[in-house]
């Protein structure tokens, strides 16, 4: 721990005479988005296994990169993809514990994607399913078969499939409301935020 104070301290020494010394020599700052300033709640290591990982966030001291002259050179090919060649630089000289953690965070990525495809399929299909129930129960409602029995036994049977046809169409129609605005919650057309829904263009009219 003293070995950790003690680089933050050599660190915030070391950026202070940048932020001094930048204009003196007629540099740029453009170094600062990289030599952020460090807080004491940016000192924390890689997040370990467990519960709530999904809304842990990466200190900007693992995902800061190196400063120099090469900032200019033109982005390299990889796999098809052309990635900035300080950000290859990066990819090449991160520790393995930062790989590690990418791949995980990756993993949860594509599990979760995969776990909101199930649910609206398992939406989609609970509405089917209600939808053909209720029409089950209209069609059972008809009971033109049984006029010749007891008329009170065929009334009651009539209204007890009216009825439960109507709690099927009911409940299709609350589900289909509940569940409205989880499309646009997963495309980002629309942002959940303290129960209340909006539109995300809205959100970013806001702010501009």
């Amino acid at each position: 721990m003293k070995k950790v104070k003690t680089a933050a301290i050599k660190y915030r020494v070391a950026r202070k005479a940048l932020v001094t010394l930048t204009p003196i020599l007629g540099k740029d700052d453009k170094w600062c988005s990289e030599l952020q300033i460090l807080e004491d709640d940016d000192i924390r290591g890689l997040p370990v296994m467990g519960l709530g990982e999904g809304t842990r966030i990466l200190s900007w001291i693992w995902t800061s990169g190196p400063i120099s002259s090469d900032e200019a050179t033109e982005p390299q090919m990889v796999d098809g993809l052309y990635i900035p060649f300080r950000h290859l630089l990066n990819l090449l000289i991160a520790p393995l514990a930062l790989r590690v953690q990418w791949c995980r965070s990756r993993a949860r990525v594509m599990r979760w994607t995969e776990q909101i495809c199930l649910v609206q399929e398992e939406m989609r299909r609970v509405c089917a399913y209600l939808s053909w129930y209720a029409n089950w129960w209209s069609s059972h409602a008809d009971v033109g078969d049984m006029k010749q029995y007891d008329p009170f036994l065929t009334e009651g049977l009539a209204a007890y499939a009216e009825r439960q046809a109507h709690l099927r169409t009911s409940l299709q129609g609350l589900f289909q409301g509940l569940w409205n605005d989880v499309e646009g919650w997963v495309t980002g057309k629309k942002v959940f935020d303290s129960g209340h829904i909006s539109d995300a263009e809205d959100d970013d009219d806001d702010y501009s």
